[in-house]
């Protein structure tokens, strides 16, 4: 999926939490084939389906999303709105953190 795609299925997700169909534990039944009925209309040619193209991505995200909720849990850590990205106010907190996580980025510099 290129980046076009991957903004517009973000966006449909974002406009299925407003429309009602996001709940306390996720989301309802019925919501991957929303998202694969837009792409569809969208991409009359892309053949993008719910499993496995969007499940994955949102996979993807997932991970990402809960690595920066436990770096904004940091002392030291914060979240620079102008560049979305994470800055080490302290090397110690960083260092830290690398010690606990594995599964995150280890160097300062590394993309999610």
């Amino acid at each position: 999926m290129d980046s076009k795609g991957r903004r517009m299925s973000y966006s449909r997700v974002k406009s299925l939490v407003v429309t009602g169909w996001k709940c306390d534990n996720g989301f309802k039944n019925g919501y991957l084939a929303q998202l694969e009925a837009h792409m569809a209309k969208n991409f009359p040619h892309g053949d993008i389906r719910a499993e496995p193209h969007i499940t994955s991505k949102l996979n993807v995200w997932k991970k990402h999303y809960s690595t920066l909720i436990i770096m904004m849990t940091k002392s030291g850590l914060d979240w620079d709105e102008s560049r979305n990205m994470v800055t080490v106010e302290d090397d110690n907190a960083w260092d830290d953190y690398v010690k606990v996580v594995s599964d995150g980025p280890n160097d300062k510099g590394d993309a999610l």
